[in-house]
């Protein structure tokens, strides 16, 4: 994702050297990639805060243990994320991960 908006703004800004006899067709295509609303200011904006965040969470420290199994049957139905059936017995509630960090 990060090569694609870094393309588009070398599209726009004119600012890759191996294409600078064509700054004004590539400024004509990252404009109409604009009026098509598939990259625009704001998505650029948007897709970068994004790639930051993923960026700063991979190089998060990981859980020193794993989250636990979740034996508490009677709320798999209300909380979103624990599957306590016969595949999975991870409970992903908050209160399971936040002891898996802690």
């Amino acid at each position: 994702m990060r090569t694609f908006v870094d393309r588009v703004a070398e599209l726009r800004d004119g600012s890759d050297a191996a294409r600078s006899s064509s700054k004004e067709t590539d400024a004509a295509a990252a404009s109409l990639l604009s009026a098509l609303r598939i990259i625009d200011a704001d998505e650029e904006k948007r897709l970068r805060a994004l790639i930051t965040e993923a960026a700063r969470l991979a190089d998060a420290p990981r859980p020193s243990r794993p989250i636990p199994p979740c034996d508490r049957r009677s709320h798999a139905s209300s909380t979103p994320g624990c599957a306590t059936g016969a595949r999975r017995r991870v409970c992903w509630s908050r209160a399971a991960i936040r002891s898996a960090w802690a």
